[in-house]
């Protein structure tokens, strides 16, 4: 990839980090002491990885990938397991930037893989953590585009490559109206891997050469199969306590600005039906207080699912507030109807393929901007349902419950479009693989220097 002067745009991107500085540490400092926990790797996110790690890394290629929270962290484990088996000699490092997500690398990665917290953006911070790993390769995953740590790691000959890449409308905007300085940006990248071809569109309009951008798919779905196989659902429905004959309904991922319509709507739909339970999940545990008040005024009895799945009660409402985190997909896995969220209103929607790895056709609204490469697929295969309203998404939920056979054939397309995505993971994997072969090549035909 030809490199254009980068000099300016750096001074820029590192002026306006020195000047943003002091109020970003009073935010820090103000998160910090409301969360203690959050101190925790704050010497490596200053550049100081410990030779506890850096030292366990003695075969090459050295490869630092990074993730930044829970959800990359599955395209990280399927990426994992790819490099692996190509690099069979290589040293691999994943880093992660919210303590959530370090603590569930642990989790999901493979034993050999070490884990670090990622550096602040700022060059003293970036120098030293380079010093201490010293990576051959570079991985950035979806959009974690940090120009200091980029421009570095291309000065001393790392190889660099954005994989699973993806750029949603939203973005598309901001990165056009600063297309100069993200032409730059992305052209530290020797190679750009997307997961569809509409990301690979933008990309290239955003000044990357075509030949320096590939399709390869989303590897986060790669990780889906295996917690299918993994996932044990029996002992979930077994707490709720389900009579035969009704149906579990589940809504996922439910933002703000969406509780109000769906409880109103759901209350509708219950006093309509007796056949129904409804467990509905805030995407952030600190909305649970919201989707309560918002039921206690619509009148509608619930339970918490924390109550019941311990013990302490037995499933008597029907509706049940899903209460924790990390239960979602199993949720999905038992439901008869799954819809989506935040995709009601303008907030990028949620995934999709999560359900549709289950065999379960997901229901969504019209905002689904985020995973608009699954959405397109799903509707191609006839996988997937979109709805306009709340009070759309109930009729559609009774379509359904009274039609056994076209809820089945929903799904079943649903599993079709989830397989038709499997292996970005290898292609993935095979591309970086493709793109190191050719550069130690190139290396290795250079003449010699004059003595």
């Amino acid at each position: 990839m030809n490199r254009m002067n980068r000099s300016p745009f750096l001074w820029i991107y590192n002026l306006c980090s020195v000047l943003a500085l002091p109020p970003l540490l009073g935010v820090a400092l103000s998160h910090l002491l409301r969360r203690p926990g959050h101190w925790q790797g704050a010497e490596q996110r200053l550049g100081f990885i410990p030779k506890s790690i850096s030292g366990e890394m003695k075969g090459r290629p050295r490869i630092w990938m990074h993730a930044v929270s829970v959800g990359e962290l599955q395209v990280a484990a399927s990426l994992s397991k790819e490099l692996m088996r190509r690099f069979p000699a290589a040293s691999l490092l994943v880093s992660s930037t919210t303590p959530d997500g370090y603590r569930h690398s642990r989790d999901v990665l493979p034993r050999n893989v070490q884990v670090a917290y990622y550096p602040l953006d700022y060059a003293p911070c970036v120098m030293g953590a380079l010093k201490r790993v010293r990576p051959d390769i570079y991985i950035a995953l979806e959009t974690e585009i940090w120009p200091n740590f980029l421009e570095m790691a291309r000065s001393r000959g790392t190889t660099t490559v954005l994989a699973n890449g993806r750029i949603s409308v939203r973005s598309m905007k901001r990165y056009l109206a600063l297309r100069p300085f993200f032409r730059w940006v992305l052209g530290s990248f020797d190679l750009c891997l997307t997961i569809g071809e509409v990301d690979a569109d933008r990309i290239r309009a955003l000044g990357v050469p075509s030949s320096d951008v590939r399709v390869t798919g989303n590897a986060k779905y790669d990780m889906l199969a295996e917690r299918v196989e993994q996932s044990n659902t029996e002992a979930l429905t077994s707490r709720l306590d389900l009579r035969p004959g009704s149906a579990l309904l589940v809504f996922g991922s439910v933002r703000g600005p969406e509780i109000a319509p769906l409880t109103a709507a759901l209350r509708r739909l219950l006093s309509k039906r007796s056949d129904v339970v409804a467990v509905p999940a805030p995407r952030h545990l600190k909305r649970v207080h919201a989707m309560v008040r918002a039921f206690q005024a619509n009148g509608l009895g619930f339970q918490y699912w924390t109550r019941i799945r311990s013990g302490r009660e037995r499933r008597t409402e029907r509706v049940v507030i899903l209460d924790t985190m990390g239960e979602l997909f199993d949720f999905y896995g038992a439901a008869d109807v799954v819809f989506c969220g935040a995709s009601l209103a303008p907030l990028g929607g949620q995934n999709v393929m999560e359900p549709a790895a289950w065999g379960k056709r997901p229901l969504y609204g019209p905002h689904t901007d985020d995973f608009e490469d699954a959405v397109r697929r799903l509707e191609t295969f006839g996988g997937g349902l979109r709805v306009e309203n709340a009070g759309d998404l109930m009729s559609h939920i009774e379509d359904l419950l009274d039609d056994p056979e076209k809820r089945a054939a929903g799904d079943k397309n649903a599993r079709l479009a989830f397989e038709s995505f499997r292996g970005s993971a290898d292609r993935t994997a095979e591309e970086i693989l493709q793109l190191w072969n050719t550069k130690k090549a190139r290396e290795r035909s250079r003449p010699f220097p004059a003595r």
